[in-house]
């Protein structure tokens, strides 16, 4: 079924509600591994789309004085 745009007569803003609301029900009726792999997909489609130079500025900024020991762990283990 094929909705017409906006056949509901709502405002922009009644959409923008709609909106929210939509999020905060679908989310409510998540589970938490549901959450999780909701997330873990998300993360990953974010940082695979990211230049290096920005992955890694965002790694950096995570690990702070460690990040030098995982780029180790990374180069060991490759």
């Amino acid at each position: 079924m094929k909705i017409k745009p906006n056949k509901y007569d709502l405002t922009p803003e009644q959409i923008d509600d709609l909106r929210e609301l939509y999020v905060e029900r679908y989310i409510d009726n998540m589970t938490t591994e549901d959450l999780c792999e909701y997330v873990h997909n998300t993360m990953t489609y974010d940082v695979e789309k990211q230049s290096d130079a920005e992955f890694l500025s965002d790694c950096e900024d995570y690990w702070d004085n460690l990040f030098p020991d995982i780029v180790e762990e990374i180069k060991e283990d490759s």
